[in-house]
């Protein structure tokens, strides 16, 4: 298999480069597989030129999850620093940041209130610095004190706002913090509570309801919609707290219908319109199209089918690396990058 001694290996610069380059060079296979694709039928989607139902074919899937963009420059800049590993490598768990939270706090620590809370001010005020992850580590024998986690966190960034650039302008204003630092408390003792009695009665917690719960506290700097509450209740699946999201999740994600939503974010909105341009389809018009799409495209991730070689590869090396097979948080996750991605040639083109 592509990647049978990666687990073995640490996973450090040298080691993504050459992950990396397998995946994408010096014939990457986001060509071979649309070599590919010019005559695979697929048992869940037609896979040449256009589909039955004009919305979704094998390069989609393959753009979602390797951009072609001057794909060489793009893995050096992504491999220039932890914090551009952050930015631009498309492999959720492999970031610099995630890494460093899982060293910190391992997958299988075990879901009480306290890990629920540390995930999610690792997630809204750290990320991206480890410096400031490890400051933010919360000792496992008591309760969070607010009080110095605030004068922590009040210390970073600017007079009034903490930029988190990982994220891109998103900022917390600093005056809030000790809000969000309450009301983060708040939901995470109730997600834990939710969550025992859930798996008490032999269910799960889905992502849509732990999404909405946390839409609900109105935290500050955390609007329904935005990219926070997203990525944060994507670690919680990552941790077993609760499902991965559905195809129709990441959709209204993308396209909300609902009225509450404070707007699309603009990450995977723009790698789903590189997908549809380099596929020469049209748009997915509202979230049920975009839905059934995305259902397609886990199809196929899923159950590629013997006959789709190339992407059996990319999708068995994904999977090796992460420890888990793929989802839709990696659909999300790798639309931004390529979204990233692009921003980042188009600059150096100028």
């Amino acid at each position: 298999m592509l990647l049978h001694q990666f687990r073995s290996r640490v996973l450090d610069r040298e080691n993504l480069w050459w992950l990396l380059c397998e995946m994408f060079g010096p014939k990457p296979l986001y060509f071979a597989a649309a070599d590919d694709a010019q005559t695979i039928t697929s048992p869940h989607l037609k896979v040449g030129r256009k589909t039955s139902s004009g919305l979704c074919n094998v390069f989609i899937v393959i753009a979602i999850l390797c951009t072609k963009a001057n794909f060489l420059y793009s893995i050096a800049t992504a491999l220039a620093s932890d914090f551009t590993a952050d930015k631009f490598f498309p492999l959720r768990l492999t970031g610099a940041s995630m890494r460093q939270i899982i060293q910190i706090l391992p997958i299988q620590s075990g879901t009480t209130a306290l890990n629920v809370f540390q995930l999610a001010i690792f997630r809204v005020f750290g990320f991206g610095d480890k410096s400031h992850l490890t400051a933010l580590a919360l000792p496992q024998s008591t309760p969070p004190n607010f009080n110095s986690l605030a004068t922590t966190i009040t210390a970073w960034g600017g007079p009034s706002n903490i930029a988190l650039p990982v994220y891109g302008n998103f900022q917390v204003v600093k005056s809030k913090i000790p809000t969000m630092l309450t009301l983060l408390w708040e939901f995470s003792q109730a997600l834990h509570n939710d969550y025992t009695t859930r798996k008490t009665a032999g269910a799960a917690l889905t992502f849509a309801s732990v999404y909405k719960s946390l839409a609900d506290k109105r935290i500050p700097s955390l609007p329904s919609g935005g990219i926070i509450p997203w990525v944060l209740v994507s670690d919680y699946v990552e941790y077993g707290i609760c499902l991965s999201p559905t195809a129709q999740d990441l959709a209204e994600h993308i396209m909300p219908s609902s009225k509450s939503s404070k707007g699309s974010p603009s990450g995977p909105t723009a790698g789903l319109k590189h997908a549809a341009d380099i596929s020469k389809e049209e748009m997915p018009k509202d979230a049920a199209a975009l839905a059934g799409v995305l259902r397609k495209i886990m199809q196929v991730l899923m159950e590629p089918g013997k006959e789709m070689k190339t992407v059996m590869k990319l999708v068995g090396a994904c999977e090796e690396v992460q420890c888990r097979r793929v989802s839709v948080v990696d659909v999300e996750h790798a639309l931004c990058k390529v979204s990233r991605q692009l921003g980042m040639v188009k600059k150096v083109k100028g």
